[in-house]
């Protein structure tokens, strides 16, 4: 036995009745050793030769026996002390990792452990091994050991260092206080991108971050095929600008307002201050009515042709109509502006020459197009407004608050772009704000023609831009011959321009879920998401909220490339303010030659307040038209469903020289009509005219009161007629409730008034003549009259007043090519005043002996009210509209925009499927 062991004696007796046993050690009793078997107390080494015997004993009857064991010796063994065979060895390991210690030891058992770091003990750490929490660098040089202990003693172990490292660098840093001759770690970074660039290009490192601050460029950051799988993004939580722009300072007061400084280069269209964006100088301008002041009329009376010269009205012929002067143009029928310089002028005939030429005339009576002078010193005259003389390099600015010029930068845009990435994949650009890129000056609506953009990519793949703001840019971001990619979660604000451009074959990209406000500033026909010539796309889930002309457009220019595009989900509010004769989501092929298959899917969006914009003769604006969905010429093989729309025009125009677009379980809100309500004497449908006393009212839509706007604008255009010397007089109304008064004169003029109203429900809006007569010879009048309610055009003309319908929920016609199998089922139309129809083909009209050869089906819709079924000859051939209804389709709050469905509802019945539409406002 060996010293600190137990030892274990035992024996077997026989006998009658109950044995008992009594041990002995050296022949003295032990105490409570009373079984046949007996374990000492660890042993030691005194122990040794000690004997051990056990009396066992019974009752036999009236005798007791017992008999004595023969004696056993016990022998105790030294014990061996620890010695450890194997050694703890150094460990090195990174920040963040955990280090394992072992050692192993030979001795008499039991052994212990207790490992020791720095000499101290460890608690718990009790085993052959010992593994660390994770490590940091305040534990490089720590040292560790083990003492290994049993009854014979104790050893310690030889030491063990830890050695921490660092992590190894992740990414590299650019700072405002950096340095290029640093290593571009954290603590030390470079200062420039070109430097961080080349460091990413010459090492594994791919990933750059950059710490707050605006920082100017004087070039674009140039990504190339040495620049793959790069990251550039702002360091957690910093905001991170990269400006395009000259910072301008030193502002000197001119008085009345105005202040001026030097510029080092020339100053263009976009100057923001401290962000906030400001507009280029233009006579008239008024910013509360941004889309319908500041412009000049194109004579009505000019040829037809695409030309540079054009003639003006004497008094437009201004101190600022000069050479070298920058024009923006609005053609007739306002499908597209440009931006050019006058080259001459020509006081005798009042005509001005530009230097690019663009539709100087109109085969449509009635309109007039529209040109201002931007940008020039002469013009200053509204608060927010700025100018630059080229002759003295000197910016003019008026701002509204003159405060903000020592507080907030100043910044004159003078890059087009900031990011360019040819041929590149696996790029990522997150969490940056772009600022001050120039806008377009180029043909705009339907063009594109540069497709400038504070991003541009060429060859782009397999990349990602997600979580960057676009503020004060001209266009944000513009991808050819890119496939691939992803742009989500992107803030698009003051654009001067338009959002994204997909072109030249760039398929299979996600645009998702970014959200666009303000765009068009500049470039009237600006558009959010522009698809041209590029397939099988998503545009998913976006916001876009305010652009000159388009939300979504899709342009196949070559015919056969634009196929296969997903443009789904979308929220799209307040577009077409500044143009005519457009959609919010719209797609054009009139190059094409034949029906082209774009086999597009349009589904699950909400479309709201569709503007719509014209000039009639005299100068006078007008509501001009406008659909939800336009699918305009040759454009075919579209899926139109689950769309929700409110629009002042028509719904959808579904087919124009198409063939099989179908249109199913969408709902479309039609405008009410205006009435011309003289009490007494009845209620008529208005003709913008009012020659007796009374009120024209119209109930507008609940998405021209948007909930952003805390208060309505409301501009009333009209002019009048005296009778004698009292000029005619008139009120605005709200819910009929008087929010002001005027007095009208032979003008046609516009009228501001403002209020407080309940934002995104119905509101009615009405005009009255208050000192005209009730009955027989006018005096007084009103005539011209229309509104734009929140820089939204409302036009108080009825058609039913000339016996037409009001509005369509959908419509069809011919244009180069005849309409063929085209469908409308399942659909909601909604009108709660005025007469309108499901569908209108004009097809008729161009060529009455015309039948679809092929017809789809017009079926199963819900209308309501006053919205008669479809109905021409040229659905002879089909049954158009037999199973519809005309009912209430039971929505939950049509006040409020919510189109959910009550459980009742015919339209339930009918077929229509609530999954996927966005009913709910």
């Amino acid at each position: 036995m060996t010293v600190g062991a137990p030892a274990t004696f035992s024996v077997i007796a026989a006998g009658t009745g109950t044995l008992s046993y009594q041990w002995q050690k050296n022949s003295t009793n032990i105490s409570g050793a009373t079984s046949s078997s007996y374990t000492t107390a660890a042993t030691s080494a005194s122990d040794s030769g000690s004997t051990f015997d056990v009396i066992v004993s019974n009752a036999a009857g009236s005798t007791t026996g017992s008999t004595t064991s023969s004696a056993a010796t016990l022998t105790v063994l030294a014990a061996l002390p620890p010695s450890l065979t194997t050694q703890p060895l150094n460990e090195t390991v990174a920040s963040g990792q955990a280090a394992t210690f072992s050692a192993t030891a030979t001795g008499t058992g039991p052994l212990t452990y207790q490992w020791r770091m720095n000499s101290a003990n460890i608690a718990g750490a009790t085993s052959s091994s010992y593994i660390t929490p994770a490590t940091s660098t305040a534990q490089n040089g720590s040292t560790f050991d083990v003492v290994v202990s049993n009854v014979a003693g104790s050893t310690t172990s030889n030491s063990a260092t830890l050695l921490v490292s660092a992590p190894a660098q992740a990414s590299y840093y650019v700072a405002l206080n950096g340095s290029d001759n640093a290593d571009g770690s954290s603590s030390s970074p470079f200062a420039t991108f070109h430097r961080a660039q080349l460091a990413m290009q010459q090492s594994s490192i791919k990933v750059t971050q950059i710490n707050a601050g605006t920082y100017y460029l004087t070039t674009p950051l140039t990504l190339t095929a040495a620049d793959q799988g790069e990251t550039w993004e702002a360091v957690p939580g910093a905001t991170v600008v990269l400006s395009g722009g000259e910072l301008l300072t030193g502002w000197v007061n001119e008085g009345s307002g105005i202040y001026s400084t030097f510029a080092a280069e020339p100053v263009g269209l976009d100057l923001a201050i401290a962000g906030a964006r400001q507009m280029p100088a233009a006579l008239g301008y008024d910013p509360e009515q941004p889309y319908i002041s500041g412009w000049r009329v194109l004579n009505p009376n000019q040829p037809q042709n695409f030309g540079v010269t054009f003639t003006v009205p004497s008094t437009d012929m201004t101190a600022s109509v000069k050479p070298g002067a920058i024009v923006q143009v609005l053609d007739f029928l306002r499908y597209s502006d440009q931006i050019t310089t006058i080259v001459s002028v020509d006081q005798g005939k009042n005509t001005i020459t530009v230097a690019d030429q663009f539709n100087t005339g109109t085969t449509s009576a009635g309109v007039s197009g529209s040109w201002r002078v931007l940008n020039d010193p002469a013009d200053l005259g509204a608060p927010g407004e700025f100018a630059y003389d080229a002759a003295t390099s000197k910016v003019y600015l008026e701002p509204a608050n003159p405060d903000g010029l020592a507080s907030g930068a100043v910044v004159a845009a003078q890059l087009s772009t900031l990011i360019m990435l040819n041929n590149v994949s696996g790029a990522t650009i997150s969490g940056l704000t772009f600022s001050d890129t120039t806008s377009d000056r180029n043909y705009y609506s339907g063009m594109f023609t540069d497709k400038l953009a504070a991003i541009m990519g060429t060859g782009l793949t397999n990349s990602t831009l997600t979580g960057n703001t676009f503020r004060n840019v001209g266009n944000g971001v513009s991808l050819s011959s890119s496939s691939n990619n992803t742009i989500s979660g992107n803030g698009f604000e003051q654009m001067g321009g338009s959002g994204i451009f997909l072109t030249a074959n760039s398929n299979h990209n996600n645009v998702t879920g970014n959200t666009m406000t303000g765009l068009g500033r500049i470039n009237v026909g600006s558009t959010g998401i522009h698809l041209e010539n590029s397939a099988n796309n998503l545009i998913d889930s976006n916001t876009i909220d305010g652009s000159g002309r388009w939300g979504i457009d899709l342009f196949p220019s070559d015919g056969v490339s634009l196929v296969g595009n997903t443009v789904s989900n979308n929220t799209i509010r307040n577009t077409s303010r500044q143009t005519n004769d457009t959609g919010a989501i719209y797609s054009y092929a009139g190059t094409s030659p034949s029906y082209v298959k774009e086999n597009t899917t349009i589904t699950g969006n909400r479309i709201e307040n569709l503007g719509g914009l014209l000039r009639d003769a005299s100068g006078a604006y007008k509501l001009g038209q406008t659909q939800g969905i336009y699918m305009d010429d040759q454009v075919s093989g579209v899926t139109l469903s689950n769309n929700v729309i409110e629009s002042n025009g028509n719904g959808m125009f579904l087919c124009h020289g198409c063939q099989t677009n179908s249109a199913s379980n969408n709902v479309v809100i039609l405008q009410p009509a205006p009435y011309y309500d003289r009490g007494s004497n009845g209620v008529t449908y208005s003709t913008e005219d009012m020659t007796y006393s009374g009120t024209t009212r119209i109930d507008l839509l609940p998405s021209y009161f948007p909930s952003s706007l805390a208060t309505t604008t409301i501009v009333v255009q009209l002019s009048g007629s005296a009778s004698g010397n009292t000029a005619a007089a008139f009120n605005v109304q709200v819910d009929g409730n008087i929010i002001g008064v005027g007095t009208a004169t032979s003008t046609t003029t516009g009228y501001l008034f403002t209020a407080q109203l309940t934002p995104h429900q119905i509101h009615r809006i009405g005009i009255g003549l208050t000192n005209g007569v009730a009955s027989g010879a006018s005096t007084t009048a009103l005539h011209n009259m229309a509104l734009f309610v929140n820089n939204t055009a409302v036009s108080l003309v009825a058609p039913e007043a000339q016996g037409n319908y009001g509005g369509y929920g959908f419509v069809v016609g011919d244009d180069a090519l005849q309409v063929t199998n085209f469908s409308s089922m399942h659909n909601i139309v909604y009108r709660s005043a005025g007469a309108s129809e499901d569908l209108m083909d004009w097809t008729d009209w161009a060529d009455p002996t015309y039948r679809d050869p092929d017809p789809g089906i017009v079926n199963y819709n819900v209308l309501f009210q006053n919205v008669a079924k479809a109905g021409d000859t040229v659905f002879s051939n089909q049954t158009t509209d037999a199973n519809s209804a005309l009912a209430n389709p039971m929505f939950t709050n049509a006040q409020a925009g919510d189109y959910t469905l009550l459980p009742d509802s015919p339209a339930v019945a009918m077929g229509f499927t609530t999954g996927g539409v966005p009913l709910a406002p």
